[in-house]
C-alpha cells in the first residue's frame, strides 16, 4: 500500500473521558523506548492504513524503513500499542 501525504488520526483515545491518553505512553524507566516506539509505530500505520476501513498490511521490513527502528523496538511498541486497545 502506498503511503499518504496525509493521514487522519483518531483522537478518541487521547481525548476521551475514561481514557489515559498520552500519560499511558510518558517516558518511565524500563518504558521509555517502548512507549516512544508505539508512537512513532501509530504514526506510520496511520500513513498506511486504508481512509475508509482504516485497515492496513504492513511489514516489519516496512516499519523499519519509515520509523528507523529495530525489530525488537517494533514488536515492543506493537505490544504496548495491542495491550493498550489501540490495534488489534
Amino acid at each position: 500500500m502506498r503511503k499518504m501525504e496525509f493521514a487522519i488520526l483518531p483522537t478518541e483515545w487521547i481525548t476521551g473521558p475514561d481514557k489515559h491518553g498520552l500519560s499511558s505512553f510518558k517516558w518511565q524507566s524500563r518504558e521509555g523506548a517502548r512507549n516512544v516506539a508505539a508512537l512513532m509505530l501509530l504514526i506510520v500505520m496511520s500513513h498506511h492504513a486504508d481512509r475508509h476501513t482504516g485497515r492496513m498490511s504492513i511489514t516489519y521490513d516496512e516499519f523499519q524503513a519509515a520509523s528507523g527502528l529495530s525489530r525488537g523496538k517494533i514488536a515492543a511498541g506493537l505490544d504496548k500499542l495491542e495491550a493498550s486497545g489501540l490495534i488489534r
